[in-house]
């Protein structure tokens, strides 16, 4: 089975209420620390963010943690609707197409070279 179709299933498991014939999943040609990341289109209104992640990779597992981290400080970052650890997979809310590289030229940062 390929891999969006077991992603996809996985989505209906554990979003049963999300309309099933309209549910698209694309990949999203970014990722890091060995996360590969989905876009979830539920309708043309709603979507999601799907992390599938590499288990083995120790900052892997503690990324639904350090989300819940910051989200207690008030600092804005992708709400967890679900985290499946046994697969490696975190249903996030998708805000949208911009990810932070795409800022780094109106970012002020003394040590601008670190992100280049």
């Amino acid at each position: 089975m390929r891999t969006n179709d077991l992603l996809l299933r996985q989505t209906r498991m554990h979003f049963p209420r999300l309309d099933v014939a309209e549910i698209k999943i694309a990949p999203i040609n970014k990722g890091g620390s060995d996360r590969k990341f989905y876009r979830i289109r539920c309708s043309p209104e709603q979507t999601l963010i799907l992390v599938k992640y590499n288990r083995e990779r120790e900052e892997n597992r503690h990324y639904v943690q350090i989300a819940q981290f910051l989200n207690a400080y008030e600092i804005r970052v992708p709400k967890i609707y679900f985290h499946d650890p046994a697969e490696g997979l975190i249903w996030v809310e998708d805000l949208g197409e911009s990810d932070l590289y795409s800022f780094r030229r109106f970012i002020v940062c003394p040590n601008r070279s670190a992100w280049k």
